[in-house]
């Protein structure tokens, strides 16, 4: 909720930045590129370019993000997979405990009962 509070307080701030900027620079410049001459105020020029290589930016870094996105959900799932291999390492090294306590125990009562036997009357 104060991340929202935040964020909205950033958008605000750099609207009505954007706003006081648009009023102050309100000068008419010409623009000339290739064969087309755009006749703007010089705030609107210096937004849209701002505007333009933000957008390029995104569009320069999508693969990237892209690539990164695969590569974490490739690592999720050999997480999940190391996770289910480790259960099931810990199940088989707990039957192996039980098993080796019941042939303890198994050994204890044989040996008891052959000293039991063994012992003259």
């Amino acid at each position: 909720m104060r991340l929202l509070f935040l964020i909205s307080g950033f958008v605000i701030g750099l609207a009505i930045a954007a706003i006081l900027f648009a009023l102050q620079n309100k000068e008419i410049v010409s623009v000339n590129f290739g064969v087309w001459t755009i006749e703007e105020p010089l705030s609107i020029v210096i937004l849209l370019t701002l505007s333009m290589g933000c957008l390029t930016g995104l569009l320069i870094s999508t693969p990237t993000l892209i690539n990164q996105s695969r590569k974490l959900a490739r690592q999720r799932k050999r997480i999940n997979e190391l996770e289910q291999d480790y259960n099931e390492t810990i199940g088989n090294i707990d039957n192996q405990r039980k098993r080796i306590e019941y042939l303890e125990d198994s050994l204890k009562s044989n040996i008891g009962a052959s000293s039991a036997e063994s012992e003259p009357q």
